[in-house]
């Protein structure tokens, strides 16, 4: 097992864990988004709706959040809960691209938001799935996604589009 997937022994490594996710998402997302740009792909997160209007709707961006996780990462546990490991990685490869495929539908969106997909998957399998801790993976998981989200939020509502 790679050493970036052991499990967390401390507290504080949840937190490393989880806030080195966040960092890891946004300069992924902001790269794929740079770079698509660059090239006149158009990646829009959500078209035709106004998000970030409001700190309401910051607010209630986070039950989704913990909805989308249970939904992308919680089959990752049924193949550790059979042991049966081996087939893990093409499970979080095509969970993850249906993550990015579920935010838009696309090419563009199926690498950007993957992207993100792929290390809350690595996420939730380092806090827990892998060690047969479902819950406490899809915690850290889930509390990744909302940060990385409220990030973004901010940046938008703050910065503009």
């Amino acid at each position: 097992m790679p050493h970036f997937l052991a499990y967390p022994k401390r507290w504080q490594d949840y937190a490393a864990t989880i806030v080195g996710g966040v960092l890891v998402n946004l300069v992924w997302a902001s790269a794929t988004v740079a770079v698509m740009t660059v090239m006149g792909i158009e990646v829009t997160p959500v078209a035709g709706e106004d998000i970030f209007g409001s700190w309401r709707q910051l607010a209630l961006m986070w039950p989704p959040v913990g909805l989308e996780e249970l939904l992308f990462r919680a089959p990752l546990a049924i193949p550790v809960a059979f042991g049966l490991e081996r087939g893990l990685a093409p499970l979080v490869v095509a969970l993850s691209m249906l993550f990015g495929w579920a935010h838009g539908g696309g090419i563009p969106h199926i690498i950007v938001q993957g992207g993100v997909g792929l290390v809350l998957s690595l996420i939730f399998l380092k806090c827990g799935g892998l060690y047969h801790r479902p819950i406490r993976g899809w915690l850290c998981s889930t509390a990744s996604h909302g940060l990385y989200d409220s990030a973004i939020w901010l940046a938008v509502f703050f910065g503009g589009p």
